[in-house]
């Protein structure tokens, strides 16, 4: 017996070893989830940005400062990170992250899209408005944990942006969004007079519309973006309709923008009414530019708007509209649109 009980006992050790290392360390949660914050404004130049991304080195998260001042039209991003190798709790698994946001009265909570083996997520939206952000963090378990508040102080700086100070503006790339089974490829139009982080993405949010379209990508880089999209739909070749963007996610329109940006496409919309501006249609661009290009922030502050609506169809003849955005922002545009699915949007507006 003595010698059966010898010669197992090397296992039983190296088991209980083993055992031993699998077990939960004794931290809480509240140690082992935390997010960051940054923003990025390339009109100036300027960002907070964070230089260091690894679940192993939370000081990295935790150090960066929680409350921020940005000029108008940055963009914010949020960034989550994990690391339950030290929860109390053995084999926990995150189950969903949330971004709650509120601006003024109203609160919006929308979920982080996830990859697959990837504890890095991240999450954009632009700032016209100061905003208080906490990040929800939810286990498989039904356990939680809030990291924040992140405050976000906007400062309206008075100034003006057009197509011509979008250094990554593109002609006659962008495709019009169509529910025309026919027509539902390349890429479609989402716009928004502002900038994404990055070092020259303009703005004009395009998505492919494929099985294979990849919803974690639109998500991060195009969530609350959406002032308004063009559809040719249902209208004659010489016309063209603007949809805003709270309009197409509380009817659902256009299901193949809905669902791959989902919740704050509609955070950012606009509405419109027609311009009577004296244009050179043949010329379109330089005529608008000519016409408007003296126009100060003070003298696009005093546009009027008599009756503003959410869907606004325009003609190659008539291309010209005035936009206010649900941020309070005010503008002049004009629309170019070809028979091949293609168009562009030439616009001076309040930044």
């Amino acid at each position: 017996m003595k010698t059966t009980f010898f010669r197992w006992l090397p296992v039983i050790l190296v088991a209980l070893a083993m055992q031993s290392c699998e077990e939960p360390g004794n931290s809480p949660l509240s140690d082992c989830v935390t997010a960051s914050i940054e923003y990025r404004n390339t009109i100036e130049g300027t960002f907070y940005q964070q230089s260091s991304f690894s679940d192993d080195n939370f000081d990295a998260y935790n150090s960066l400062p929680r409350s921020i001042t940005v000029p108008s039209g940055s963009i914010i991003r949020i960034n989550a990170v994990w690391n339950l190798r030290e929860y109390e709790v053995d084999n926990a698994e995150i189950d969903k992250i949330f971004v709650n946001v509120v601006q003024g009265q109203v609160e919006k909570s929308c979920e982080m899209i996830l990859e697959t083996n990837s504890s890095l997520p991240q999450f954009q939206l632009p700032a016209y408005q100061s905003m208080t952000i906490n990040v929800r963090f939810t286990l498989k378990s039904g356990a939680e944990q809030i990291v924040g508040p992140f405050n976000v102080t906007v400062q309206n700086d008075n100034k003006i942006i057009t197509h011509l100070t979008a250094t990554g503006f593109g002609t006659g790339t962008t495709m019009l969004t169509s529910n025309i089974a026919s027509q539902q490829s390349g890429l479609h139009y989402l716009w928004s007079p502002n900038y994404v982080v990055g070092n020259t993405a303009f703005v004009s949010h395009r998505a492919p519309l494929t099985s294979s379209l990849d919803l974690t990508t639109n998500n991060t880089t195009s969530t609350g973006f959406g002032v308004f999209c063009l559809t040719t739909t249902g209208l004659p070749s010489n016309q063209i309709k603007l949809v805003a963007s709270d309009r197409i996610a509380a009817l659902n329109l256009y299901p193949e923008l809905v669902q791959p940006y989902g919740c704050f496409l509609g955070s950012n919309y606009a509405r419109f009414e027609p311009a009577n501006l004296s244009l050179d249609t043949t010329n379109l661009q330089s005529s608008f530019e000519n016409a408007t290009n003296n126009m100060t922030y003070a003298n696009l502050d005093t546009l009027s708007f008599n009756n503003p609506v959410s869907e606004l169809v325009l003609s190659k003849a008539q291309p010209a509209f005035k936009v206010l955005t649900s941020s309070g922002k005010k503008g002049y545009a004009v629309v170019t649109f070809s028979n091949m699915g293609s168009a562009n949007v030439f616009f001076r507006m309040q930044r």
